[in-house]
């Protein structure tokens, strides 16, 4: 290598031929591979040559020849060699040169090469001629080979796509050949896709799934395999295939790849599954059905029976039944004429079967004929139900039909159920006698318009009926009035339901009515009871507050008498005004006792007394077959009360008695006692345990049965006629003892003793009221009092009216300022006389308040109202209550009986 000054490396021929190019004289060398590359030529030395020979030397020595005897070689051996293109370049002539040399480059001359050349080239072509004959001959024949190879592959290639069998093949590398359009449908993919690669190039295909390790054992040792193996299509879907691969081995006996076949048997096995399991499962039917089955041949032999045929027979398994029973003719089948019935007809009949143990049940046998080719008869199959229970439950189904009628027929509501066309399909009694039908039959397939007196009631009945079974929902408690058979307008309170079949289908209507014109007549009156009990109510405020106006008005006047004298026009025409006021005071009550909600009417009233009047009014209109007694365990019966409320309690009663007793007699007994009720007693009555008289109005009628007794308080209720009874008697009784304080108990005992028992409250003190007279004798006394009141008029007169009775007064018109007074001086009053309405602070709430601060200090309640006689009586200061309005001389009264109790 020759390096040059810009570190270029070139090799001797390199450096030779860039000098050659550049120069036009001889160029020389000794070595013999430069000749051709630029030199001219020479004598020139050959490593080869040169090696030879020391080779040769070498070889001599390694042989062991002595040195002696080794010719020394003194020159080169080499011969003259010239470039004849560098002769021709340099324009030298051949002739010069030294012989023998040797030329390279040099063209072959005309004579030498005929004489070299001649024969090679006339054997040649004589050779060439042979060779191109029998060429063509093997062309000849290769072409008619091929065309029979490609004939065969064409044959093979429809061979392959025409089988419907997926087949492959592989090279030795273990890539794709070649596949049939059956493989290519059973992958989803095209031949070109897959030729020349392999399986791990193909895994979006799953061409993947056919590896397997005996691929590679077959590419490298001949044989063949047959495995099974569960796939996945592209689509998801699961195969089972078998695989046969065999060793593909070419005519040189090489293994040149191998051939797949897939035989997808994914149908085969899914109905060899199918059947299985069809097996297993009527295997399974027949063992476990519940129903009897079995099979009988023509002649009567039983070919085979399930369990549950053997256990309806009495035997405990099939084996045993066909161990013991011979023929079916002689029961089962006996009087059925199978020999005319045609193949697979079905013959169904009951029987009722004998067991070995001499029971009895009853079946339903259904049979079929089978018959072979020649329509002779090959088999009985049947089943056998056992139906004991069902024609046990059938029976006792029409037995509740039965008794579901009688029940209907019994109950006052009007059934009737209609189908969806708006056809009668049904009635009960009730319906039938409200209607006035004779006969059910007459009503069966009617609708409204054929059967109601009046077609605008049945066009409104149809209208709501419409709605029930377009929208699928009740109407219950629907009020509609129609013209019944006497042309009678009655109203009916109507539930419609709609009926469904076993698929959830509307398939009629059931229509259940009240005749509610008694309650709907009873309604309106209760409406107006309560609008007049809301006047009453009304009523009783008003007078409340006209009391507060009248105690005003009458102790006004009371004073202006006083300070003028009498026989005046003055003073006539004031006792005229105190005569007005005090009629004004009864026009009060008498408000006060027809708001029953006040009770303003409320006072001291001896129960004795009112029972005395209600007798008197009842024994004029008894008739002869009628006793009444009357037996008073007690000499005064005070209680607080309204005595007109009172009177109605008792005549209600007496009432009722008569109403049982005018048809058979009897007597009527009215018994008043005393009696202390416990705890628990009067916990039945929701009042306080205490003393209480005992009002007993009890009879020896027919009595009350106890199916009703719990029943007869209900407003509305009633046994009686239409035109003896509204059924809010007793029910108004019950809210005016309620009212009272009291409680009610009823006994019966028919024609014995029918008894009801009133407990009303018992008080020792009495409540003081005014009186009619214009003038009375005025009690005159001494003492400080207390007077609390928040009416500005009455807190003006009444301190005078107590200062002319000789009293010292305190006016308060604030019960809280009093309180407090009280609680500061306790000692400081004799007496405090309070109002009970009063804001902020009541009278009830001052009086317990002075009742602990100032025991020993004594009250008189001022009020009309219940609340505050029975607060009064739970307050041990109150000593007594005056009713409002009141004068001079009542409230006189009450402060010496509070004051000067034995005066």
């Amino acid at each position: 290598m020759y390096r040059e000054i810009d570190g270029q490396f070139y090799s001797a021929q390199e450096l030779l031929q860039k000098v050659h190019d550049n120069t036009t004289a001889p160029l020389y060398s000794n070595w013999r591979f430069l000749l051709g590359s630029g030199i001219l030529g020479g004598k020139l030395i050959s490593g080869f040559t040169d090696g030879e020979m020391a080779a040769e030397l070498g070889l001599q020595i390694l042989d062991g020849t002595p040195a002696s005897e080794i010719n020394v070689i003194s020159k080169s051996a080499s011969p003259w060699a010239f470039d004849y293109n560098e002769l021709k370049r340099l324009h030298l002539s051949e002739r010069e040169l030294p012989e023998p040399a040797v030329m390279i480059n040099a063209p072959s001359r005309f004579y030498e090469l005929n004489k070299q050349v001649f024969w090679t080239i006339i054997v040649s072509l004589i050779l060439l001629t042979i060779t191109l004959v029998l060429l063509v001959m093997n062309i000849l024949e290769k072409k008619s080979v091929e065309q029979k190879i490609k004939d065969q592959l064409s044959f093979l290639r429809l061979l392959m796509d025409t089988i419907p069998i997926p087949i492959y093949s592989k090279d030795k590398y273990g890539r794709y050949q070649q596949c049939n359009v059956a493989f290519e449908k059973f992958f989803g993919i095209q031949r070109d896709d897959i030729l020349n690669c392999n399986e791990w190039e193909l895994q979006e295909f799953g061409l993947s799934q056919l590896q397997h390790p005996v691929d590679h054992q077959l590419l490298h040792e001949q044989g063949e395999s047959i495995y099974e193996q569960t796939i996945s299509s592209r689509e998801g879907s699961v195969h089972n295939i078998l695989l046969h691969k065999a060793t593909n081995v070419n005519a040189r006996g090489e293994i040149a790849g191998m051939v797949g076949v897939i035989f997808d048997f994914t149908d085969r096995k899914k109905a060899e599954d199918s059947l299985r399991f069809a097996e297993e499962k009527y295997r399974s039917i027949f063992e476990n059905s519940p129903l009897g089955i079995f099979r009988v041949r023509p002649t009567g032999a039983f070919v085979d029976v399930n369990p549950a045929f053997a256990r309806m027979n009495g035997y405990t398994t099939s084996q045993d039944f066909m161990a013991h029973e011979t023929s079916a003719l002689d029961d089962l089948l006996q009087g059925v004429d199978f020999h005319k019935a045609r193949a697979n007809e079905i013959l169904t009949f009951e029987r009722t079967l004998l067991r070995p143990d001499n029971t009895t049940f009853a079946a339903n046998m259904s049979v079929r004929v089978v018959r072979d080719r020649l329509n002779n008869i090959e088999l009985l199959e049947g089943f056998s139900e056992n139906i004991t229970t069902r024609k046990r439950a059938e029976k006792a189904l029409r037995n509740s039909e039965r008794m579901l009628q009688s029940v209907m027929d019994n109950i006052p509501q009007l059934v009737s159920w209609k189908s969806n066309s708006f056809r009668y399909m049904g009635s009960n009694r009730s319906f039938d006698k409200f209607f006035g039908i004779e006969h059910a039959r007459e009503l069966i397939g009617k609708t409204d318009f054929e059967f109601l007196f009046d077609k605008q009631d049945a066009a409104i009945m149809q209208q709501s009926e419409n709605m029930v079974l377009a929208h699928n929902i009740p109407q219950l408690k629907s009020k509609e009035r129609i013209t019944d058979k006497d042309g009678d307008l009655v109203w009916l309170e109507i539930n419609r339901l709609p009926l469904h079949g076993d698929k959830g289908e509307i398939v009629g209507m059931l229509t259940t009515a009240e005749d509610i014109t008694q309650r709907i007549n009873l309604e309106r009156q209760l409406l107006q009871s309560q609008k007049m009990e809301a006047i009453g109510t009304l009523a009783g405020g008003i007078a409340h507050d006209f009391n507060n106006i009248l105690t005003s008005i009458i102790n006004s006047v009371e004073l202006a008498l006083i300070d003028i004298d009498e026989e005046t026009l003055t003073s006539n025409d004031l006792a005229r005004a105190l005569r007005a006021a005090q009629h004004g005071s009864s026009l009060v009550k008498k408000i006060l006792t027809f708001s029953k909600p006040s009770v303003a009417g409320f006072r001291t009233t001896d129960i004795l007394e009112v029972m005395n009047e209600s007798v008197g009014l009842v024994s004029a209109s008894l008739p002869r077959n009628i006793n009444i007694e009357t037996t008073y365990n007690v000499t005064h019966a005070h209680t607080f009360g309204d005595p007109t409320q009172m009177n109605q309690v008792i005549m209600n009663m007496c009432t009722n008695s008569f109403q049982a007793l005018r048809e058979h007699g009897g007597t009527l007994r009215l018994d008043v006692d005393k009696e202390f009720l416990t705890k628990e007693k009067a916990s039945q009555f929701n009042i306080p345990e205490g003393e209480y008289f005992k009002l007993v109005i009890e009879d020896n009628g027919p009595g009350i049965s106890s199916e009703i007794q719990d029943k007869i308080f209900d407003p509305f209720f009633t046994t009686k006629g239409k035109t003896e009874g509204t059924g809010l008697g007793l029910s108004v009784v019950l809210g005016i003892i309620k009212g009272h304080g009291g409680g009610v108990e009823v006994s019966s005992i028919p024609f014995v003793r029918t008894a009801f028992i009133i407990y009303l409250p018992h008080i020792d003190r009495p409540v003081l009221e005014a009186g009619n007279q214009l003038t009375e004798k005025i009690l005159q006394g001494e003492g400080r009092i207390l007077f609390v009141e928040d009416d500005p008029d009455q807190l003006e007169t009444i301190p005078r009216v107590l200062r002319n009775l000789g009293y010292e007064v305190d006016p308060i018109g604030d019960a809280a300022v009093a309180a407090s007074m009280i609680r500061e001086q306790p000692d400081s009053w004799d007496l405090v006389i309070t109002d009970f309405d009063m804001p902020a602070l009541n009278g009830l709430e001052l009086a317990k308040h002075i009742s602990h601060t100032a025991p020993e200090l004594p009250v008189i309640m001022v009020s009309g109202r219940n609340i505050a006689a029975k607060g009064a009586e739970e307050i041990p200061s109150v000593k007594t209550l005056v009713s409002k309005p009141y004068n001079s001389s009542i409230i006189a009264k009450a402060i010496t009986s509070v004051l000067h109790p034995l005066q």
